[in-house]
């Protein structure tokens, strides 16, 4: 009998060294971290705070019309979304000083180290246009097919 017992516990011991379990550093490196619309609103937001001038107003560089606005943050539109297992996605309004009604729409693109959210890229997606009839409006330089940019004009 004590010899059956000693027997099993010989194989469980050859069993258990044999399928080495994985240590958390494995595990860590393995899994994807999931992040959800409460980070990608922090991480954004935190983005945009780090980037106030001494005016308190959010710089960026317009591509179109080689200018450098000064911008006020409004709000990030919901929903914020994830575009791929790396990629989160979130679209902003900014109004300029001044004139609360002439928007532009603002897009933030996030990836991960697995620990942390970090903006990565920023684009003008809307600039404001005014029309006679409608006032201050969003116009688009590009829209989405696929999740990709398309360019409008």
């Amino acid at each position: 009998m004590i010899q059956k017992i000693y027997f099993l516990v010989l194989l469980v011991f050859t069993a258990q060294s044999s399928f080495p379990v994985p240590d958390q550093e494995d595990y860590k490196s393995t899994t994807v971290k999931q992040f959800y619309s409460e980070d990608i609103k922090h991480a954004t937001s935190l983005y945009i705070r780090n980037s106030l001038n001494s005016e308190e107003n959010f710089l960026i560089f317009d591509e179109k019309t080689e200018e450098l606005l000064e911008l006020k943050f409004l709000k990030i539109h919901d929903p914020v979304r994830q575009i791929s297992e790396e990629i989160y996605f979130a679209c902003t309004d900014f109004y300029v000083p001044g004139n609360p009604n002439k928007i532009y729409d603002i897009d933030f693109w996030l990836d991960h180290d697995n620990i942390n959210l970090s903006v990565y890229e920023v684009k003008i997606h809307k600039e404001p246009r005014k029309s006679l009839l409608y006032g201050w409006y969003k116009y688009p330089r590009y829209t989405f097919v696929n999740d990709e940019i398309e360019y409008l004009y």
